[in-house]
């Protein structure tokens, strides 16, 4: 089994620190921004591929033929296209980070049951040869659902008989 995370292991001291870190960011982008309920993220329009241009010149048109609307400003469609260009790469860091440390943990408790199940069934075929190691390993038995007994199987078409 080739071993690809694990080497090395961040000190408590250390994830406190990132955390702190990562606090400070969101504090930092908090002022641009809203936490959104599930509910309001399904109902947000959201432009089409191009439509940076269109926001564009619909803002422009506004403003030179003094159409006004109520609660809509042409220097706020502006700034809302341009927080979302700008926070566009901040986003796609923030998703590569969070893809980064959610691989790093599937792959080390990969690692780590792959380990924990090889070095079982080692210790299970001496155990008997050992009444000390039987007993340590009682927990790990258990763990494991030795000798627990599996419902029967279904055979398709909802019974238990083979008949038809």
């Amino acid at each position: 089994m080739e071993n690809q995370v694990g080497d090395v292991v961040p000190s408590d001291a250390e994830i406190e620190k990132i955390l702190k870190d990562i606090r400070g960011l969101r504090n930092r982008l908090e002022k641009y921004g809203d936490v959104l309920t599930p509910e309001e993220r399904q109902s947000t329009l959201k432009p089409p591929e191009g439509g940076d241009a269109t926001s564009k010149l619909i803002a422009r048109l506004l403003t030179q033929h003094k159409v006004s609307l109520p609660g809509i400003d042409p220097a706020d469609i502006e700034a809302d296209r341009l927080l979302a260009e700008r926070l566009a790469p901040v986003a796609s860091e923030l998703s590569s980070l969070q893809r980064l440390v959610q691989d790093t943990i599937l792959q080390a408790n990969h690692e780590r049951w792959s380990a924990t199940t090889a070095g079982y069934t080692a210790l299970v075929r001496t155990m008997d040869a050992n009444s000390e190691l039987r007993e340590a390993l009682k927990p790990a038995l258990d763990a494991f659902g030795v000798g627990r007994k599996r419902a029967p199987r279904k055979a398709a078409g909802g019974s238990n008989s083979s008949g038809g």
